[in-house]
């Protein structure tokens, strides 16, 4: 809205009351591209014992329900949809170079930005933001698996599985991340059990038992680590 004072009057009365004449302009547009789709203005009066009281008194006189008002909210409703259903091949060409360009972020919200009242070009819109949604989560896979193959290379292999809990089994790139997982188990298994063998040499059966503890069921060394842990304790029975 745009509020213009066009008079303002100081009534003689007890106590003093203030009158406003306003113009009010609405408008109705996206305040982004700064396309405007419909605007209409109305004059307004009101009165009140204060400037501020007599201010909102002009403005709560705008009805709603007017027909002026309705003709403003149809006409703007009208040429949002023209608009989208004329410019949609464009919005889709707009988000599709940003996706392109690895700004998923900034294309989704391109396309969020369609209203639904314009059902064709929302519908395909919606379509294009899922598949681009599918190449943001395809992206950061990719970014995620160098990411832990790093990791791996360092045997910071607790980081590495970390980095990649949060892939489904229903994304291209997860082949590659069960490569992986796989990888990490192993050698999270090598690493407790090597650690747990060392503990039991020198006969430091708490440090032996707290690295077989990171070892567990689905690893494949699991079976080895059972035996060295049953061996322990054997030994500690014995004793």
């Amino acid at each position: 809205a745009k509020i213009v004072e066009l008079t303002k009057d100081v009534l003689p009365t007890t106590p003093i009351s203030y009158a406003y004449t306003l113009e009010v302009t609405l408008m109705i547009g996206d305040a982004v591209s700064g396309n405007l789709f419909s605007s209409s203005s109305f004059e307004t009066k009101g009165a009140g014992k204060s400037e501020t009281k007599a201010y909102m008194s002009a403005i709560k006189k705008i009805k709603s329900k007017s027909s002026k008002y309705q003709e403003f909210l149809d006409d703007a409703k009208t040429k949002i949809i023209e608009y989208y259903n004329a410019n949609c091949d464009f919005i889709s060409k707009e988000a599709q170079t940003l996706a392109d360009s690895r700004e998923f972020e900034k294309a989704i919200f391109t396309l969020n930005q369609v209203p639904q009242v314009t059902k064709e070009c929302y519908d395909k819109s919606m379509d294009m933001a899922v598949v681009i949604m599918n190449q943001k989560l395809e992206f950061e896979c990719q970014e995620r698996i160098a990411e832990a193959k790093a990791l791996i290379s360092a045997n910071d292999f607790e980081s590495a599985s970390q980095v990649l809990n949060m892939f489904s089994k229903g994304m291209d790139c997860y082949s590659e991340v069960e490569a992986l997982l796989t990888q990490i188990n192993t050698g999270i298994c090598s690493k407790y059990l090597g650690e747990a063998k060392g503990y039991w040499a020198n006969r430091n059966s708490s440090g032996a038992a707290a690295a077989l503890a990171n070892i567990n069921a689905s690893s494949p060394c699991y079976a080895e680590s059972s035996a060295l842990a049953a061996e322990i304790a054997g030994l500690l029975d014995e004793r």
